[in-house]
């Protein structure tokens, strides 16, 4: 579906571009937000991202999903500003939760803190790793093409992240289960 909207889009069609749009937006900008940490920033590399989409739809050669070519667009960026300010490590994450009931919510809130807080302390390649695997769903094989890294590398780097994070939450006196 993303690939026949990009197809489009590449033709100039603007219809594609806001469904593709209305379709991708949220998990781009959640992977941009994991990346910097920054709400306005995020909306900015956004704003990049998509015209930058919309420039380059017609480079997309399908070697990769569409999704993936999308969020190494969003990747590129995102590391294009972080550069410019030096800040790979000082990454802030802010909480976001749904709407439950109260104490739920409240629960939620923590959970999101702690795993927050143990995952800030992760290398920017692990963060980045777990991010892509587990909040994004994307396979080992996209995650090595967006990375432009071996599969293996991924899996290496999602074994160590997971161990390093499990000694953080330990270290931290949060029980796995308590956070995932």
């Amino acid at each position: 579906m993303i690939e026949r909207l990009l197809e489009r889009v590449a033709s100039g069609d603007e219809r594609a571009f806001e469904e593709l749009y209305r379709l991708t937006a949220e998990k781009i900008w959640f992977y941009i937000y994991r990346l910097c940490g920054d709400r306005e920033k995020t909306e900015d590399i956004m704003m990049e991202t998509y015209l930058e989409i919309w420039r380059s739809a017609k480079n997309f050669e399908g070697r990769s999903q569409a999704l993936v070519w999308m969020y190494s667009i969003a990747r590129h960026l995102t590391f294009k500003t972080l550069r410019r300010e030096r800040r790979h490590e000082e990454v802030e994450y802010e909480e976001t939760a749904g709407g439950q009931n109260p104490v739920e919510e409240s629960m939620e809130r923590e959970r999101f803190r702690l795993l927050a807080r143990a995952l800030k302390r992760l290398p920017l390649t692990h963060r980045e790793v777990l991010d892509l695997v587990f909040f994004h769903g994307l396979r080992y094989e996209e995650v090595a093409q967006l990375l432009n890294i071996p599969v293996n590398t991924v899996k290496t780097r999602v074994f160590h992240a997971k161990k390093k994070l499990r000694k953080i939450l330990e270290e931290m006196g949060v029980r796995r289960e308590d956070v995932l």
